[in-house]
């Protein structure tokens, strides 16, 4: 008697891949989202005659913020690098290409820690002192739960909210 076959191989899942482009699908709408919100406090901001995006004594220095700019390339190079050379078993060159990308990750967080030093922004300051167009922060009412008319202080009504405290 003879054997049948073997069966065909089955077919690899997917569930990595389709994780990580659910989690690529949720960074990229936040990152969207965030960058829509920037766009139109600033606009709002612009528009108003000798209006500005950034309060009165803040400057922004665009050196170290070029610097980021400019090393997003080679991170990415070397990254690529990194792992051709892993899927080579080539260690020497893995290890020298992810040594280069901490050195340049190092220096883009150098560079914005610069910047944030320079611009001077206080950090524990209410955001409508500092910034106008921001919506204002109580100690009352600082949970967005359900949106609310009873809610102090008096603001527009997409910022109003309520809590536990207030209502």
């Amino acid at each position: 008697m003879q054997a049948l076959p073997t069966a065909p191989m089955a077919t690899p899942r997917r569930q990595v891949f389709v994780g990580t482009a659910l989690a690529l699908g949720a960074a990229a709408t936040a990152l969207g989202a965030m960058l829509a919100m920037w766009l139109r406090y600033r606009d709002a901001a612009i528009s108003v005659p000798g209006g500005s995006w950034l309060p009165k004594d803040v400057s922004v220095p665009m050196v170290p913020a070029n610097v980021m700019l400019i090393a997003c390339l080679p991170i990415c190079i070397f990254a690529q690098w990194a792992v051709y050379s892993a899927k080579r078993q080539d260690k020497p060159h893995a290890g020298l290409a992810l040594g280069l990308v901490a050195l340049l990750a190092i220096a883009v967080i150098n560079a914005q820690a610069y910047i944030y030093s320079q611009m001077a922004v206080p950090v524990n300051e209410v955001a409508s002192k500092s910034f106008p167009l921001a919506p204002p922060v109580s100690d009352a009412c600082s949970m967005p739960l359900r949106v609310s008319s009873s809610c102090p202080p008096p603001v527009p009504a997409e910022w109003r909210v309520s809590c536990s405290t207030c209502g």
